[in-house]
């Protein structure tokens, strides 16, 4: 039986306050403002985009750094041949000493012979991760991202070294040291410039892998301002619900009693 409306009872509780304190305390919790698209669904779409960006600007950097590492590694054997082609010289104007015997000239050419056949073993064993370096003329490409790409030009340096006649060198005769001459000087040409190729390869990857970490610090700003949490704006945001909360169970824990003490006076 209903008497002047006292036998309803309704519920002065808002549930969107329960609510907003459950979707606070995972903000708080989590680090994020947006952790479900029932929190912003435009927003969430904007970050995921934001984070797809930053993925793509690691994964570019990492490929700019494995790059340098490709240049490094053909630098390191050029700077060995380049070694090695310096002591074939040194052992050549050695042979043109007047005092020497055949012998003596023979042994040299024995050091000579075997310092050729290390220039031949050391390119034909450069490689990085598998990769042949240094036996075939062309390019390895390395991507940064999107349309942006830089090629390590590869060449087969044992043929371009034979064709200066590197593995034919005789200093046994003057004629052979004459030449021998002629032929080291195209070599140590060969190796600079193929040094000074890679070294200015290596600044446009440093370069482009600087260019991705900016682009990456800005990106990443943007989504921080787009998903963390602004803990003291949450904080005070919680706050003032909690405060809500505690007031609407105030308010109803009164009107019980008093529809309470109504029903006790009309009884």
């Amino acid at each position: 039986m209903q008497i002047n409306g006292i036998g309803h009872r309704p519920n002065l509780i808002n549930p969107g306050t329960s609510n907003k304190a459950e979707s606070l305390l995972e903000k708080l919790a989590s680090g994020k403002k947006v952790n479900s698209a029932a929190d912003d669904a435009a927003g969430l779409a904007i970050i995921n985009r934001l984070s797809a960006e930053l993925d793509g600007y690691l994964r570019g950097a990492q490929n700019g750094y494995d790059g340098i590492s490709v240049a490094q590694t053909a630098e390191g054997t050029y700077s060995e041949v380049g070694e090695s082609v310096a002591r074939i010289e040194e052992l050549t104007i050695q042979a043109g000493n007047g005092a020497l015997n055949s012998q003596d000239r023979q042994a040299i050419q024995s050091e000579i012979d075997g310092l050729t056949e290390h220039i031949t073993e050391t390119v034909s064993n450069a490689s990085f991760g598998g990769v042949k370096l240094m036996d075939n003329a062309g390019s390895i490409g390395i991507t940064l991202g999107g349309s942006s790409s830089i090629n390590i030009d590869t060449k087969d340096v044992n043929a371009d070294l034979n064709g200066f006649g590197l593995n034919t060198i005789d200093v046994t005769s003057a004629a052979g040291r004459a030449a021998a001459q002629t032929t080291l000087e195209s070599a140590k040409d060969y190796v600079n410039t193929s040094r000074a190729e890679l070294g200015a390869t290596q600044n446009r990857l440093d370069s482009g892998i600087r260019n991705l970490n900016t682009q990456h610090e800005n990106v990443s700003a943007a989504r921080s301002r787009r998903q963390d949490t602004d803990y003291a704006q949450a904080s005070s945001e919680r706050a003032r619900n909690n405060f809500l909360q505690q007031a609407q169970i105030s308010i109803q824990a009164q009107s019980n009693l008093n529809r309470g003490q109504a029903l006790n006076l009309l009884g």
